[in-house]
């Protein structure tokens, strides 16, 4: 398998990826990232993803490419700013042509609009329709790979991980038109979430204006998980020993994400990803700051084997009361 790990712009994690790609089969093969602020804006967590200046990114996406890297650069907002008047269309002109400059492998873009702009004064970069655009429909990714050629990659809604039929819809659609499918394997946010497009739209709009928190939206997520247990397992992710069923129904990439994590947490993850086993609680592999109430809950990884198949051999897409089989004691950790 091949993997897309973020970056949180330490230049010695490239040294720990470069021995990590030697000794293992499956390869990380590129690093994502984007200025912490800018006019298109990206979806971001303030303000724990690193704020780097603009020299600085230049400085370290080049170490990144000459480390053997790609890298694809994330203009995913969901909502695309107002560029009426003329001064804002020319800052964000100067900073697509700044985006040009850098050369980056893949641009990951999380609107319409902003695909038409990027493909308008960028056209032969490669995009790659983010997990933020929340497309679920088919129809709707062929639509859009018909309209926009250089589109070469698409990160699908997080409930198509868990929807066999529909995935395998999305992977020969998406093969048809030489387009990879990439999957988001480390996130834990509430199955089909009634408020992603809302929390999409949030960040976006604090990576180009600064708000410092989104307590609200977390706060609302954390109790609905508190108060029923397997919303953490109807959660979206993927566990490492199940990157083999992704693999073999061709997906093409998984993503690891963690932006604004320290090295220890990407280095330990992407390790995991890599072997594809783990061994003790697996929720430990996804996003450690951001449990309820500052608890993380134990779920035995091997007490998930066969969870997956399980799932789709009920023809299910989550659970709706915990089986017999899977009814696995919550035990809350203090970090």
């Amino acid at each position: 398998m091949k993997y897309a790990l973020a970056t949180n712009w330490d230049d010695n994690l490239l040294i720990h990826l470069k021995k990590l790609n030697k000794n293992k089969k499956d390869k990380i093969i590129e690093l994502f990232g984007a200025l912490a602020y800018s006019v298109l804006g990206s979806a971001r967590s303030v303000p724990r993803v690193k704020d780097i200046s603009i020299k600085d990114a230049e400085k370290k996406i080049r170490k990144i490419k000459d480390a053997g890297f790609q890298f694809n650069y994330l203009l995913n907002s969901s909502v695309f700013p107002n560029l009426k008047s003329k001064e804002k269309l020319e800052e964000a002109k100067k900073y697509l042509f700044w985006l040009r400059d850098l050369k980056p492998d893949i641009i990951t873009i999380g609107n319409e609009k902003a695909i038409e702009l990027v493909s308008r004064y960028l056209p032969n970069i490669p995009l790659n329709l983010s997990i933020t655009m929340a497309i679920k429909d088919v129809n709707k990714a062929e639509r859009l790979f018909k309209k926009y050629p250089n589109i070469k990659r698409i990160t699908p809604h997080q409930i198509i991980n868990r929807d066999l039929k529909k995935l395998k819809d999305f992977i020969k659609i998406a093969h048809k038109y030489k387009v990879k499918v990439e999957l988001l394997a480390n996130e834990i946010c509430l199955y089909d979430c009634p408020r992603m497009k809302e929390h999409y739209a949030y960040l976006g709009e604090i990576s180009r204006i600064g708000i410092k928190t989104h307590e609200e939206f977390e706060t609302w997520c954390d109790k609905i998980k508190v108060e029923n247990p397997i919303e953490f397992l109807n959660s979206c992710w993927i566990r490492p020993e199940d990157v083999k069923i992704y693999e073999n129904l061709e997906v093409d990439i998984v993503k690891i994400a963690g932006r604004g994590e320290d090295s220890r947490y990407l280095k330990k993850v992407s390790k995991t990803y890599m072997e594809r086993k783990h061994k003790g609680n697996v929720m430990s592999l996804f996003y450690p700051n951001f449990w309820p109430q500052n608890k993380i809950p134990f779920i035995e990884s091997s007490k998930l084997n066969g969870f997956i198949e399980y799932l789709w051999n009920k023809k299910l897409k989550k659970l709706t009361i915990m089986s017999k089989k899977y009814n696995i004691m919550y035990k809350f950790k203090e970090n």
